[in-house]
């Protein structure tokens, strides 16, 4: 009677680690969308606002108080893309804010991502003089926030003027 309770324990106590570890599995939603929103050089407001659902990216120079508009439609495989990199960064398990030591001048990015029901946004900062850590695993989001920035960046439409800091 031991050995078969033994043994069934250790059947139970497998199974639920082998599917704890397993990927995530989240369908990509029909209303799959995000805004993602960068600022650099220590420039707040936002320097871009890129919203997918609208289309439209909001652009402002650096040195520059007007913004501008510019139509901007992300592929289908981008999205596939960037919503594949969403999910194998764990994006939906961060908190909203997370603070890292970082570069001064500050480097500030927000991420809204909706699929489905979920809606998840999460705030990075950095900051060399005036930031504490609040989270251990940042590595992650910061790569899935430079791939998003990439993507934009290459596009024709981005403008290629004022992209370092002053």
């Amino acid at each position: 009677m031991k050995i078969k309770t033994a043994a069934i324990f250790t059947f139970l106590l497998v199974t639920t680690l082998v599917t704890s570890c397993a990927p995530k599995e989240i369908p990509k939603a029909e209303n799959f969308s995000f805004v993602f929103e960068e600022s650099s050089c220590g420039y707040l407001p936002w320097l871009n606002v890129l919203d997918t659902s609208t289309g439209i990216l909001i652009y402002t120079p650096l040195d520059e108080i007007q913004s501008v508009e510019i139509p901007f439609v992300l592929s289908e495989s981008e999205m596939k893309m960037i919503y594949q990199e969403i999910i194998s960064k764990n994006f939906f398990d961060y908190p909203s804010e997370v603070r890292v030591i970082g570069e001064t001048p500050p480097s500030t990015f927000r991420l809204k991502v909706i699929n489905g029901d979920v809606v998840h946004q999460v705030k990075w900062t950095s900051d060399l003089e005036n930031s504490k850590p609040n989270y251990p695993e940042t590595n992650r989001l910061f790569d899935l926030y430079i791939f998003i920035q990439q993507i934009i960046h290459s596009h024709p439409e981005y403008p290629e003027e004022n992209s370092g800091c002053l």
